[in-house]
């Protein structure tokens, strides 16, 4: 993770840029489709009325539009992404994803790792280890509230919570990490550390909001 009161490379710069544009482009193909479809939707509703699509400025569509303005964003692919993006930055700022590096690339594994860093890694499997203790255990305790009705793992609301109880095990696993290894040394570091990870994923978050839109104006107005 880049330090607050340093500079981007010219490469990580030009790496960006060019993520940006993609995003833009992906962004730019996606209204356009939406406009498209849009048209195409209001032609054919206006030949055939009970077509297979609705007219987009009825009023019925006009007022489902309006009440759903915001929802239609607001999909769980959405906040999944935000937790994959936070937990990105918190890996990465900590110093836990470098470390993990070194160690699948290092031939002497260990020996190349400084005291704290040792007691680091220590952390993270006690982390992991009970983290799997939990996971294997709480599901199947008699009477498990995490079950669903029939009493099977999925779905449930187990399987519906693994996603973010996996994102949140590695954001808390890596600020772990990073204060005893000496990366983070207040909780500010921590919250900057969340906020870049989701700064990297900007462009991608962009695309998907407008992706949602398209996609969710498309169903709305296919019968």
């Amino acid at each position: 993770c880049v330090p607050l009161n340093s500079t981007f490379s010219t490469s990580t710069i030009c790496m960006l840029m060019k993520g940006n544009r993609v995003a833009a482009y992906l962004c730019l193909t996606a209204v356009a489709i939406e406009m498209v479809f849009i048209t195409i939707a209001w032609i054919t509703s206006a030949i055939d009325p009970f077509g297979p699509v609705s007219n987009p400025f009825s009023s019925e569509s006009l007022r489902w539009m309006f009440r759903h303005s915001l929802s239609l964003v607001t999909s769980k692919w959405l906040i999944g992404l935000l937790l994959v993006a936070m937990t990105y930055g918190s890996i990465t700022c900590s110093g836990m994803g470098a470390t993990l590096r070194l160690l699948l690339t290092s031939k002497d594994k260990y020996s190349t790792l400084q005291f704290r860093e040792r007691m680091a890694m220590r952390s993270l499997y006690f982390m992991t280890l009970l983290f799997v203790t939990l996971l294997s255990v709480i599901p199947f305790l008699p009477g498990s509230l995490l079950l669903n009705s029939t009493g099977n793992l999925f779905p449930s609301p187990f399987s519906e919570a693994l996603f973010p109880l996996t994102c949140l095990w590695m954001i808390s696993s890596s600020v772990v990490f990073g204060f005893i290894k000496g990366t983070y040394n207040n909780l500010v570091q921590v919250i900057d550390s969340l906020s870049r990870g989701i700064s990297r994923f900007a462009p991608i978050i962009v695309l998907a909001i407008v992706s949602l839109h398209c996609i969710y104006i498309i169903k709305m107005l296919i019968k």
